[in-house]
């Protein structure tokens, strides 16, 4: 009869490995989805893909990057840089409550064309990008008042005649 052995179980790597997953399952989270098989599912797929690349930290990070994707990819030509398509595509899926009406579809490949119309119409109005502007060179001249102010402003002090 052959015997297998199996190999060492390290600690630290378990924990390194559930600390991953909670911190995953904790950005979904942030989007106020709750537990759910499907989340579970993509938690432990980040968690795994990170731990194939030696760096079970990374999963929140991949999770993130994901989640970025998929917002640009819904939200289509509107966000082209990711970091906006992260914070502007986060916003509307809250404001939109697809938290609780398509948790099932949150990083799905398909999606209802309605939660796409439901994401893209909750999408807030970025700010412009500020932009360099010329300042015109003015002399600085100590207002008018100011003299008068401390001239004014001295104590007057009398003599008593006691």
């Amino acid at each position: 009869m052959d015997t297998v052995i199996a190999p060492p179980i390290d600690a630290s790597a378990v924990a390194r490995r559930a600390e991953a997953r909670e911190r995953v399952m904790a950005y979904f989270h942030s989007f106020g989805l709750a537990d759910s098989p499907r989340l579970e599912t993509l938690a432990d797929r980040f968690v795994a893909e990170a731990v194939s690349a030696g760096d079970p930290a990374s999963a929140p990070m991949r999770a993130d990057a994901e989640t970025a994707a998929w917002f640009a990819r819904i939200l289509g030509d509107r966000l082209t840089r990711p970091e906006l398509a992260r914070l502007l595509g986060r916003a509307a899926f809250l404001i939109a409550g697809a938290n609780a009406r398509w948790a099932d579809f949150f990083l799905a490949d398909e999606v209802p064309d309605e939660l796409v119309r439901e994401l893209r119409r909750a999408v807030p109005v970025p700010a412009p990008e500020p932009l360099p502007a010329a300042m015109v060179a003015q002399p600085l001249e100590v207002p008018s008042l100011l003299p008068s102010f401390r001239r004014t402003s001295a104590p007057r002090v009398e003599r008593s005649s006691t």
